[in-house]
């Protein structure tokens, strides 16, 4: 198997969350509130799964057929794209994928997807740093290559990003323009404090945009490593709005001019406390004198700010907390994970701050659409592998 060396970022960000993060403290009330709005549990909406499916998915995609809402989730464990019924939550059909071939989209391990109808599938390849456009059949009809012009595949690792398509790593449309989410993992520092946080790929003329943002506060102290440069952009209308680990200020630019932040706003949880660079013991970058895995450790342990959400009906955003832990509390890996929701308006004015259970949800499923935000019950699927229930919270006014 030939595996490319961008995965050593990918399995960092991805796989040791999710061993090591945990802290434990009475579950509170799942109601936050500022001004006049409340955002509270408000109903579920279960999904029906067949043996072939597990609970934890990595990519799941809302899209409209007609006027019927889909539900569609990659399913790495046999190579398919699983339709779900919105309203029903019945699994309707499947589309199974080729491995090898001329269809073949090769490892799935980490793959992500986008569609915005069952006739065109994006399947994302963090192995290949491709894209790989298949039809209703599962046939492949084109393919795109997001690795940089005159830099060979192999030498993806000195990009200092990865492609992980995801809940917290979406992909938008535009036109004839797909934006890309990848995760930077700050390796690489430069000169004006910039980071690669989305590719913008031309369906059509097949051309690569980088989108890069000044991110120089996240260099100018020594956060840890990694984690504090990963983020999440959503695009609402003609900006892209940008939310990084480790900044509590969320960037805005404009669509046609992204490099360019128009302006910033602190977008903080007050369950999150001031964050608290380590002291640098040498000025080498990107570990500052420290040992990998003991700098890793100790970053892991403290609090960031992971995923953004937009939702069109309400015109509300969700940046999602995750909360610090104790050494003891490691142990407890997604059973011991407390997280907290900010809530603001569409000009990022802050709404609520919700505290979520400890340990009820997987955030890494999470999604919005006109009934609400719909978060992964965790005990829920404990009770009953054959359902995949989320928790919906929406908003209600205050008596």
């Amino acid at each position: 198997m030939k595996v490319k060396a961008v995965i050593f970022t990918i399995s960092v960000l991805t796989l040791i969350v999710c061993s090591c993060n945990s802290q434990s403290s009475p579950n509170r009330e799942q109601n936050a509130s500022q001004e006049n709005i409340t955002y509270q549990k408000t109903g579920d909406k279960v999904f029906h799964l067949d043996s072939t499916m597990r609970f934890a998915n990595q990519s799941l995609v809302l899209f409209n057929e007609g006027e019927e809402p889909k539900l569609s989730i990659f399913n790495q464990m046999n190579a398919s794209v699983n339709y779900f019924d919105y309203e029903s939550g019945e699994l309707e059909s499947k589309v199974f994928f080729e491995r090898e071939g001329p269809n073949g989209i090769g490892n799935v391990a980490h793959m992500g997807h986008f569609q915005t109808s069952k006739d065109s599938i994006f399947l994302f390849s963090p192995w290949e740093s491709k894209v790989y456009l298949m039809d209703r059949e599962g046939k492949k009809m084109n393919s795109y290559s997001l690795t940089p012009p005159g830099r060979k595949e192999s030498e993806n690792k000195y990009l200092g990003y990865s492609l992980e398509t995801s809940q917290n790593s979406p992909v938008f449309q535009k036109g004839n323009d797909l934006y890309i989410n990848v995760v930077n993992s700050g390796q690489l520092k430069s000169e004006d404090g910039s980071l690669v946080f989305m590719i913008k790929l031309n369906l059509e003329t097949k051309e690569k945009q980088y989108l890069e943002i000044n991110q120089s506060i996240l260099f100018n102290e020594f956060w840890g490593i990694l984690f504090p440069y990963a983020s999440t952009a959503v695009i609402d209308d003609n900006r892209i709005i940008t939310s990084f680990a480790k900044n509590p200020k969320v960037s805005i630019s404009n669509i046609e001019n992204p490099h360019t932040i128009i302006t910033e706003k602190e977008v903080s949880s007050s369950f999150i406390d001031e964050f608290k660079p380590f002291p640098k013991k040498n000025s080498e970058h990107p570990y500052y004198g420290y040992n990998f895995m003991d700098i890793n450790h100790e970053t892991i342990k403290r609090a960031f700010y992971t995923g953004l959400f937009y939702s069109n009906s309400e015109k509300h955003f969700y940046r999602v907390a995750f909360q610090e832990r104790t050494e003891e509390q490691l142990e407890l890996s997604r059973d011991g994970m407390q997280y907290a929701i900010v809530i603001t308006d569409e000009n990022l004015n802050k709404l609520a701050d919700l505290e979520l259970p400890r340990g009820k949800y997987y955030m890494d499923m999470t999604f919005v659409n006109q009934y609400g935000l719909h978060l992964a019950n965790r005990e829920a699927y404990k009770n009953n592998e054959d359902q995949l229930v989320f928790d919906i919270y929406s908003p209600a006014e205050k008596d």
